[in-house]
């Protein structure tokens, strides 16, 4: 099977904050090509639970779905390690085998980019699991909004926006956008914006949250054809961060090895 894990990559993931100066109008949400999506995407770890060969946990798909079995990634590793003492009592023959492995979002988006091109698939990957707080953040927002929420899209993410909502929190070199933050983290966006709250009062109170979804900032970046994209950068959560800087191996080398199914089903979510 073809391996997805995409060695060295989660180690050349830089934490930065709010930098530049901050400007209205990141334009419109267009897109950029598949060599930069990937690009973006490498900075961003999620968390898989497998075992010491690298063979990945999977479930049934929920409900009544048809399909390939489900690889769960987490945008959290405490929720990785939480769902994994889950799987330790319910199977403890399975769960007891079981580690928490870090890959950059991009191997996820490659392997189920690929996995619909194909007939014969064993597994993908349902990406990304936000953590409860941040769901709870999301649905806050989008209900401050106006908007009547059942359930999310996908993994909420939050950006900073001007409140006439004519564009977002930008830093600029000139004309050019050199970098457009979107955080997992409303709490982090916070902590972020702490800074612009003392040097410029009156612009920080110009700013507001605003939720997008994972999903749908991946399609129209893969649908659409504009260079304005190239200057995102998608902020992972802190405990994150701090995982995979904790965990680094010396050499800068990622983890584990090449993902397969599981023999067994963890049991669902």
């Amino acid at each position: 099977m073809k391996s997805i894990l995409r060695r060295g990559a989660i180690a050349s993931f830089i934490v930065s904050t709010l930098i530049g100066s901050f400007l209205v109008n990141a334009g419109r949400a267009l897109a950029i090509p598949e060599q930069e999506i990937i690009k973006i995407l490498d900075r961003v770890p999620v968390f898989l639970i497998g075992n010491n060969q690298g063979v990945l946990l999977t479930t049934e798909p929920g409900g009544d779905k048809k399909g390939p079995k489900v690889a769960l990634a987490f945008t959290s590793p405490k929720d990785a390690q939480s769902y994994l003492e889950q799987v330790k009592k319910a199977n403890p023959n399975v769960g007891s085998q079981g580690k928490v492995f870090v890959q950059p979002l991009s191997a996820i988006y490659i392997h189920n980019k690929e996995s619909k091109e194909k007939k014969d698939v064993t597994f993908v990957f349902e990406c990304c699991i936000p953590s409860q707080q941040n769901v709870k953040d999301a649905v806050e927002l989008l209900q401050k909004d106006g908007k009547k929420v059942d359930q999310l899209k996908s993994t909420p993410l939050f950006v900073a926006r001007f409140k006439d909502k004519k564009g977002y929190l930008v830093a600029r070199e000139g004309e050019k956008i050199v970098d457009w933050p979107i955080f997992f983290s409303k709490a982090d966006l916070m902590a972020a914006l702490e800074p612009l709250k003392k040097q410029d009062p009156k612009l920080a109170n110009n700013i507001e949250v605003e939720v997008l979804d994972l999903a749908s900032l991946m399609a129209t970046m893969t649908s659409k054809n504009e260079a304005s994209f190239s200057a995102i950068r998608l902020v992972p959560p802190r405990d994150a961060i701090e995982y995979v800087v904790k965990n680094q191996p010396a050499g800068g080398a990622s983890q584990s090895n090449a993902p397969k199914p599981a023999a067994k089903p963890a049991p669902k979510k």
